[in-house]
């Protein structure tokens, strides 16, 4: 349904639906258990508890373009982010994988390139047509 509800605000111009949009892509961030479990760190938590690593799915879903934008300010209002009290620009530290694959993507934000901990990346299935430098 999530996904069903981005499809309609992606393909909508109007102001409403496009404010919805990081709203909904942080809704599809899961837990990576098994990155998780490898993290030795505690950085960015004055508690000491261990920050969960994300996994995010953005692919399938018909995206002629990912704003810069919504990157980081989809991280600050994604619920896995907030339950860890971490804000948008932490967030951005602890995501793991990414998959923007299967959608009409014609290049790629520099933001994804900032994911510091990204080790996977699909892109496959776009409409790349370069990377940013």
């Amino acid at each position: 349904r999530r996904r069903d509800a981005l499809n309609i605000c992606l393909r909508q111009e109007d102001e409403e639906n496009q404010a919805l949009i990081p709203l909904l892509l942080g809704s599809l961030v899961k837990c990576d258990e098994i990155a998780t479990k490898h993290l030795v760190h505690t950085q960015g938590r004055k508690d000491g508890k261990r920050i969960k690593m994300a996994i995010v799915d953005w692919g399938n879903l018909d995206m002629g373009v990912l704003k810069p934008e919504w990157v980081p300010s989809s991280f600050g209002c994604c619920p896995f982010f907030v339950a860890q009290s971490l804000e948008a620009p932490l967030c951005l530290n602890y995501v793991n994988s990414l998959n923007i694959s299967k959608n009409k993507l014609t290049e790629l934000p520099i933001e994804i390139f900032h994911l510091k901990n990204l080790t996977n990346l699909n892109a496959s299935h776009n409409q790349l047509t370069s990377l940013p430098e």
